[in-house]
């Protein structure tokens, strides 16, 4: 029971409908790119559950910029409902989306809406001198992705940024979780506590302002990208819609919390066509 065939997204749709004991949701991604699948028939699918009234809105997660620019070009030539979100692993080690995927977002009117923006806690601190007891770090399954992060480059990284947050006087993860706000690109970060005192400390990160000088302190701790001027907006805080259909949910004992821009939030724009990249490579999907 996998992949964006019509079927397999209608049978799913029911079934989570029936798990969350729900009408409709608010956002459906696709996650995942699913090469055995004609794009057509994914985006139709989409583009019919939405007429259902199945879900208000649908989107993709992790799929490259030419996967997405094909996608709404597609829902726009046939009058579907067109994605509206992008939903990328992105944090402070992990920002191999902003060159391929970001100007295409920001092109076609897709919002995103960025998954483990602490890197699984990483950029808390907390794995820095060893793993604590009941961490994910330490569990054999659940860690199996967090410990390939565990190398001395990553380690002396986070080591630059606990400096830095400590001269701030905010926990690493506020720090991190601005860090990935301060784009115009980003939405929302999806975040997860299992403590209250957790989510005060995400709270925190509308706190306080992100300005060209912190942008060099960081960029001289992560310099896998060139220094770019971004746009420094105040951050708000807003929840996420209840109906959404995270995958991160799953887990009971997990709080989820978005946290969006208050001012100047970026909004998909359905009726804004996607303007065509220069030297755009053809996208990595059949178009018949």
């Amino acid at each position: 029971d996998r992949g964006l065939s019509r079927k397999h997204l209608h049978q799913e749709m029911d079934k989570s409908l029936r798990r969350l004991g729900v009408d409709y949701l608010d956002l459906y991604q696709c996650h995942r790119y699913d090469e055995h699948t004609p794009l057509e028939e994914t985006c139709r699918a989409m583009s019919d559950l939405v007429e259902r009234g199945k879900t208000l809105y649908w989107g993709v997660s992790e799929w490259t910029g030419p996967q997405i620019e094909a996608a709404v070009s597609i829902c726009e030539a046939a009058g579907w409902h067109r994605p509206i979100s992008n939903q990328p692993i992105y944090n402070m080690l992990d920002r191999h989306w902003e060159e391929g995927v970001f100007p295409t977002t920001a092109r076609c009117g897709l919002g995103n809406v960025c998954f483990s923006p602490l890197a699984e806690g990483m950029l808390t601190g907390k794995y820095l001198d060893a793993t604590p007891e009941q961490a994910r770090g330490g569990d054999e399954k659940q860690g199996v992705f967090l410990r390939r992060r565990f190398t001395e480059e990553n380690i002396e990284r986070v080591r630059g940024l606990a400096l830095v947050a400590a001269d701030l006087d905010v926990p690493m993860s506020t720090l991190a979780l601005r860090w990935c706000l301060r784009r115009s690109e980003i939405s929302s970060c999806i975040v997860g506590a299992t403590r209250p005192a957790q989510l005060l400390e995400n709270v925190a990160a509308v706190d306080f302002d992100w300005d060209e000088s912190l942008e060099a302190k960081v960029h001289a701790i992560l310099p896998r990208t060139s220094l770019t001027r971004s746009v420094h907006r105040p951050p708000g805080l807003a929840a996420p819609p209840h109906h959404a259909h995270q995958k991160s949910l799953a887990d009971p004992g997990v709080t989820a919390l978005a946290l969006l821009p208050a001012r100047d939030r970026r909004l998909p724009n359905p009726g804004l066509r996607c303007r065509p990249a220069p030297r755009l490579p053809p996208p990595a999907c059949p178009l018949h």
